[in-house]
């Protein structure tokens, strides 16, 4: 059995799920939203779909420092599996735009009337904890290191 790097844990983790929570944050109120995700092996970047005009949208506009989580839903704290991250975010255009909308649209086909704007979401840093592997597994990735 192939033991998994943190990174490769991350990865897969973020690969293996679609859902995320994000939180944002502007000078005087904090907000968070859920949102279908998709993950880019290739860039190791995630990929959203919302309104500018939206709370969380105006907010990561004016800052785009954001923090977040995706988990499981379970009710047994030795299964507990999810991802803590600190990211930035910024709003796609042109080429990047298009792919990342390909890729997003894969997963999750999205009526014309609904084209929103298309986000990339960059980890910065990562915690994973997976109960289920072993009871108190926790696995960490600095990105800054990485790249």
């Amino acid at each position: 059995m192939k033991l998994l790097t943190n990174e490769e844990n991350i990865c897969s983790f973020l690969a293996d799920h679609h859902v995320l929570t994000i939180s944002t944050q502007s000078a005087s109120e904090l907000w968070s939203a859920i949102l279908f995700y998709v993950y880019d092996t290739k860039s190791q970047s995630i990929y959203i779909m919302t309104p500018r005009e939206t709370r969380h949208g105006e907010m990561m506009i004016g800052n785009p420092k954001v923090s977040g989580t995706i988990s499981d839903q379970v009710t047994d704290i030795t299964q507990i599996t999810g991802l803590q991250f600190s990211a930035d975010v910024k709003i796609l255009a042109e080429k990047a735009e298009i792919s990342a909308r390909a890729l997003y649209e894969k997963f999750f086909p999205v009526d014309e009337n609904y084209k929103q704007s298309m986000w990339e979401v960059t980890i910065k840093e990562a915690k994973l904890i997976d109960h289920p592997a072993v009871y108190g597994t926790r696995c960490f990735w600095d990105n800054e290191l990485v790249k």
